[in-house]
């Protein structure tokens, strides 16, 4: 039976899919390619890209830590030159009180070098704090912020107008406050149908899903009220025609990367930053130094294994009082549209009191409901896609071989 999410996700991207029962497979879905498809390559086949386009996906993965957007700050000491007239005042002010504590100069906006999103000075904390995204790096922007990106990252950092950094201080001093650790995986078949087989997943109930309506993206969020991890997954095609990559697209062609899928955690604090990369402190090099592959850990937290159900398990004999349990079971789950912590909520009801212990009760509500979403995507051939997700994901960090 199919669950009112794919029923959702189905009428969500009518005009865009058209489902062909008893197809089956990986490229389940028939697209219909629309005009964002590049014009001037290869054919696309509406199920698979091309045999050509399908080698990309084995050219090499990216290695070590690789960020995009990052934000850290320097000790000021850091400033070679600063010219008043590339700066603007700023007042500074207490979150908790409204009030005005101090100043800052900001960089002016068209006084910065392309994808230095901003340059602030805090005479009173004797600090620079500086953001900036891998796009700084131009037609090396795929290639992300390294240990080997850096360096180019911080002489594009200097040719702002009106202030010159000490590149050697930043990279023994520079601390980071907020970055996105970033993978770049090249998929082999039509790449919205991973982002669906995603949104059909089964996740830890310690996770949310976001932008589910959207068939370009995915945004995991924790539940948790601090130090919330984020993992954002999405297409970066659709992404690169957006208008704030306007002058980007000077800098590359976006066709090549139509079979690209990003996977994104966005770390805002020091201890989502100090777990990810297991540093004990946030120096930019030590994180880029990092041998850890936080993207596909929290990955693996999300996404629990999913086995496929043998035919063994349906030739079970059930006594008809469980027949009649398991499809009471299967009412509550579509009652509250496979959401296990409403669910869970939902049976606690029957069980007050501190001696009650429905946890057995909890258990089986999970088993059906990974029977349920296993045997949705065995149907629909989405499976091995999250699972190539998941192998891609794995590797997109490691050193490439000697």
């Amino acid at each position: 039976m199919v669950d009112t999410k794919i029923k959702r996700t189905i009428k969500t991207l009518e005009g865009k899919i058209e489902v062909g029962f008893g197809s089956g497979g990986v490229g389940f879905f028939k697209h219909k390619i629309d005009m964002e498809s590049p014009s001037n390559t290869e054919a696309i086949d509406t199920n698979r890209i091309t045999q050509s386009q399908k080698s990309l996906a084995d050219l090499p993965l990216p290695t070590t830590v690789h960020l995009d957007s990052c934000k850290f700050t320097v000790p000021a000491d850091a400033i070679v030159e600063l010219s008043p007239s590339a700066t603007t005042s700023h007042p500074i002010i207490d979150d908790e009180t409204d009030e005005v504590i101090g100043s800052c100069r900001k960089v002016k906006r068209n006084h910065l070098a392309f994808g230095v999103k901003s340059v602030v000075v805090h005479p009173g904390a004797d600090e620079v704090v500086i953001e900036l995204s891998a796009k700084v790096l131009r037609e090396r922007y795929f290639e992300l912020i390294t240990h080997n990106t850096i360096e180019q990252a911080l002489d594009y950092l200097n040719e702002s107008n009106g202030i010159i950094l000490n590149k050697t201080f930043i990279l023994e001093h520079g601390q980071l406050l907020r970055v996105d650790a970033t993978s770049d995986l090249y998929v082999s078949c039509y790449p919205p149908d991973y982002i669906l087989a995603l949104q059909l997943s089964l996740i830890s109930p310690r996770y949310q899903v976001e932008n589910y309506y959207s068939d370009e993206s995915v945004i995991f969020t924790s539940r948790a009220k601090t130090n919330r991890s984020r993992l954002s997954i999405y297409r970066k095609y659709p992404e690169l025609h957006k208008r704030k990559n306007q002058k980007l697209r000077h800098y590359l062609d976006p066709k090549r990367y139509w079979h690209m899928i990003r996977v994104e955690q966005n770390l805002k604090s020091f201890k989502l930053i100090k777990n990810a990369f297991g540093v004990k402190d946030r120096f930019i090099s030590e994180v880029l130094k990092s041998d850890r592959n936080p993207n596909h850990v929290l990955f693996l937290k999300i996404m629990p294994t999913v086995l496929p159900i043998s035919e063994e398990y349906y030739s079970i004999k059930r006594s008809h009082r469980e027949m009649i349990k398991r499809e009471g079971m299967k009412q509550v789950i579509e009652r509250f549209d496979h959401d296990f912590p409403k669910i869970r909520e939902f049976v606690s009801r029957f069980y007050p009191g501190k001696r009650s212990n429905p946890s057995r009760i909890f258990s089986e509500y999970k088993d059906l409901l990974n029977e349920q979403h296993a045997n949705n995507l065995l149907e629909f051939g989405l499976y091995s896609l999250v699972d190539e997700i998941e192998r891609r994901l794995k590797h997109a960090w490691d050193e490439p071989a000697n």
